[in-house]
């Protein structure tokens, strides 16, 4: 799953533009989704009491883009502080589905959709020095199969080995299945660790961390983290994110 969630990352953003004029009577097609303000989405597609507060917003398709209308669009609530070093925020992901009959040779950009289910979940983000409400979209990391807090705690624990210069002694960090593009990885892995681009996490799940010094799509570090008592263990892999 995080590796398909990589490969295919997320497309569409807009900047925010306040609005307060009542929306409820527009149809929401493709068309109107892409050329509509972020707060305009908001005020369409998310209850009065949380739209105020979104800042971004991205648009989602399905695999056949010839044909397919959105299936759903994600709103990003303004960041705010988790902590002294990481921030935290809100996205709301809105499913759409087209009206009812049609063929995939009738979708298209006027098809008018209608708001389906719709989810919220908790980012989170490592600041270095950054206000949180200036922190950019691409900066915040999905958390699956973690509680917030434990997300948090992992962050702030791989951030600070960041700072030593050695490692305390009930840690230790290795390479796997690393390319020619990272060969001094074996003989430096607690170089590597502190060089990663911690800022640029994007998921952090059960397993570990999926740092993207490149962005969605590309290659990118797995760093994986394991627990044995008072022991931990990091690995490191460089590698691809699954097709899609």
């Amino acid at each position: 799953m995080r590796r398909s969630l990589i490969g295919f990352g997320l497309l569409g953003l807009w900047p925010a533009v306040s609005v307060a004029e009542d929306l409820n009577h527009l149809a929401i097609t493709g068309q109107w989704l892409k050329s509509a303000s972020v707060s305009q989405v908001a005020a369409r597609l998310l209850p009065e009491a949380v739209a105020a507060d979104m800042v971004d917003s991205r648009i989602g398709y399905g695999l056949d883009y010839k044909y397919d209308p959105p299936s759903h669009v994600r709103l990003y609530a303004r960041g705010e502080s988790a902590t002294s070093r990481v921030c935290r925020r809100t996205s709301y992901r809105v499913s759409l589905r087209s009206v009812a009959g049609l063929t995939p040779a009738q979708y298209g950009e006027q098809i008018v959709l209608e708001v389906g289910h719709i989810s919220s979940s908790v980012q989170i983000g490592l600041s270095q020095g950054e206000v949180c409400t200036d922190l950019p979209s691409e900066r915040f990391a999905y958390v699956q199969g973690r509680t917030l807090t434990e997300a948090i705690e992992a962050l702030e624990w791989l951030a600070s080995l960041q700072v030593l210069d050695a490692l305390p002694e009930q840690v230790t960090v290795t390479c796997m299945n690393t390319s020619s593009l990272n060969a001094s990885c074996p003989n430096e892995p607690f170089a590597v660790l502190k060089s990663l681009p911690l800022e640029k996490t994007y998921i952090i799940d059960e397993k570990g961390f999926a740092v993207m010094p490149q962005g969605p799509g590309q290659l990118y570090w797995d760093v994986r983290l394991e627990a044995d008592g008072q022991k931990r263990r990091i690995t490191l892999e460089w590698g691809s994110p699954a097709p899609f």
